[in-house]
């Protein structure tokens, strides 16, 4: 399976066009969008919902790259492996809900 390599990251553009956009920065071109995100309905117009729904998407790279790393670790059983599983899942799980650190 092939995507586009990330990181991915959230672009909001609500003011110009009512959409969040996920993409990526080229060193050449800027930004690069990939994915939108955006209400279609009055109903599903709650502004958190589409930020989380952009940030999950975003955090899908990232999320892919830890369930291949942990696998290794959770097969090993080796307690220093699952220590350092968990870290990265919690770090990743923690940016796809939209919590930064930084």
């Amino acid at each position: 399976m092939r995507h586009t390599k990330g990181p991915w990251k959230v672009y909001d553009y609500r003011d110009l066009n009512d959409a969040i956009w996920i993409g990526v920065d080229n060193p050449h071109f800027g930004k690069l969008a990939h994915a939108e995100v955006r209400y279609v309905c009055d109903e599903a117009k709650n502004i958190g919902d589409i930020e989380a729904n952009a940030q999950l998407i975003a955090s899908a790279p990232e999320l892919l790259e830890v369930c291949k790393a942990v696998i290794p670790a959770l097969i090993s059983g080796k307690l220093d492996d699952r220590v350092r599983a968990q870290k990265l899942v919690n770090e990743v799980v923690t940016k796809a809900q939209g919590v930064s650190h930084e």
